[in-house]
Parts: structure tokens; sequence; C-alpha cells
């Protein structure tokens, strides 16, 4: 029997939501051959490990929580729009600012693929951001106008540095 994927979701610089990291680290200590993933949120990129594991593990951490708690969750289905309408009042509330930093885009006929690099802020005068990451977007020109077919991300962590090539933008002509 194959060991359980444990996610632990959070971010390490806001006190108790880093929780989740911490269990990881902690886990991947003790149970070595384990397979764990830390994140700041679940994205796209993480379907894969999901779908090849027996069993996932998923560590949060909730300012509301008084108990540690055991919660099974199924797979359901969301529309495209809904973390505007379960994060967009929290976001509202505490600030948000992604600033891009850097874009390579690749065209072949209609098809356009951006690479777009950036940088996540709770103000927009922040010093310094609280997380980095790629946008990978894909578009179609239908002859009028570009259409967004995909977009999926993935934050910097220590594992997974955001490339030099990705770091600065293309010259564009």
């Amino acid at each position: 029997m194959s060991l359980p994927l444990v996610i632990g979701i959070g971010n390490p610089t806001r006190s108790d939501d880093g929780a989740g990291h911490a269990v990881v680290f902690g886990l991947s200590r003790l149970v070595p051959d384990g397979t764990y993933r830390a994140v700041h949120q679940l994205t796209p990129d993480l379907a894969e490990d999901l779908a090849e594991a027996s069993l996932v593990v998923f560590v949060d951490a909730s300012v509301r929580a008084t108990t540690l708690q055991l919660v099974p969750v199924e797979p359901t289905p969301v529309a495209p729009g809904s973390h505007i309408t379960t994060a967009g009042a929290q976001l509202e509330q505490r600030g948000f600012f992604e600033r891009e930093v850097a874009r390579r885009t690749e065209r072949f006929g209609n098809l356009v693929h951006a690479w777009s690099t950036y940088e996540s802020r709770k103000l927009a005068e922040d010093p310094a951001p609280f997380q980095r990451g790629i946008n990978s977007i894909q578009m179609r020109f239908d002859g009028t106008r570009w259409w967004v077919l995909t977009i999926a991300w993935q934050g910097e962590t220590p594992d997974s540095p955001i490339p030099a090539l990705y770091l600065e933008s293309e010259h564009r002509p």
C-alpha cells in the first residue's frame, strides 16, 4: 500500500496560516519516503499528483477552529468565477495586488502562449512581495478578438524557484 499524498496549505509568513507547511515539514522528517507538497493554495498543477494518489490528506489552518478537526472532502465541480465570489470580500478587506514583472510569449498563427511572471503584495506600496510565481495563459485569436482558453499558475517555492529565463521580458521589436 502506498503512502498518502500530504498537502500542507498556507503561507508560512502569516503565523497560524503556516501550520500546513509546518505539518508537512515535520512529517517529511518522520517519514522521509512519503509524498509531500507545501503550497500557498491549491492550483491546477497539483491535478496529476491528486489523480495518481490513492489517498490525499490536506492540512490547513483556520482562525475560527478551536480544536483539531478531520473533515472528509469529496471533489466537486466549481464554476470558473467561483474564486471571485468566495475570496473577493477577503481580498478587498486584506488587500491584494499582483504586478507583472516579466513576460515571454510564443505565437503560432492564431494561438499564443504567454508566460507572465508576477509578484503579489497585500498593499501596492509593500516593499517586498509575499509571493512570486508564473501565470501560464493560452489564447486564441478568432479574427476579431483574442479569447483566453486557459489560465494556470504556480507559485514559487524553495523547491521550484522561478528560472532566470522567466525573470526577464523578451525583446519586442
